[in-house]
């Protein structure tokens, strides 16, 4: 056998692999990118910014900022979301980001 045909047949038997590592690259930014990624991100994240608003809340009510009174009013929970909520769900937004792609795979 020449090397020519060597190397035709070591192609042929690579490029499944090469085919199926650029499908599975176009199919995780797809991922990444698509509303089911973002769903799941934000699935996640809004029960970090529910428990931040809560123990923003509880702080508050035990250092003096707001009083148990204060608390019943709609105003004090709007700005405790402003202040407490959207920050904490930008986080769990960033938090729960998928995770980067593997070097090693790109190079095979």
């Amino acid at each position: 056998m020449d090397r020519e045909q060597a190397e035709k047949i070591a192609e042929a038997l690579l490029e499944p692999e090469r085919r199926r590592q650029a499908e599975q690259r176009q199919s995780r930014l797809q991922r990444r990118w698509s509303a089911a990624g973002l769903h799941h991100r934000n699935r996640r994240a809004l029960p970090l910014a529910l428990a931040a608003i809560a123990v923003g809340a509880v702080v508050g009510c035990a250092v003096g900022v707001f009083s148990i009174a204060e608390l019943a009013a709609l105003d004090t929970w709007k700005r405790l979301l402003a202040w407490v909520g959207l920050p904490g769900w930008l986080v769990g937004l960033w938090w729960f980001r998928p995770p980067p792609r593997p070097a090693h795979l790109e190079e095979l």
